[in-house]
């Protein structure tokens, strides 16, 4: 849902940041920003070194 209403509810320039969980989440998350069109996403490691934040920038 998110990926479908981020440009409505966040100014071009800037960031959506988001908690996608752990183990695949965070790279099915990554993917599904991708399919509605979202360029450059980065996904950040926590404190273990586990991919957890999902930042999408809105252009």
């Amino acid at each position: 849902k998110f990926s479908q209403i981020a440009k409505s509810i966040v100014k071009s320039g800037g960031w959506l940041i988001l908690e996608v969980g752990s183990d695949e989440h965070p790279q099915m998350a990554k993917e599904v920003f991708s399919q509605s069109g979202f360029k450059n996403m980065r996904l950040i490691k926590d404190y273990n070194g586990d991919n957890r934040i999902l930042s999408v920038p809105i252009k």
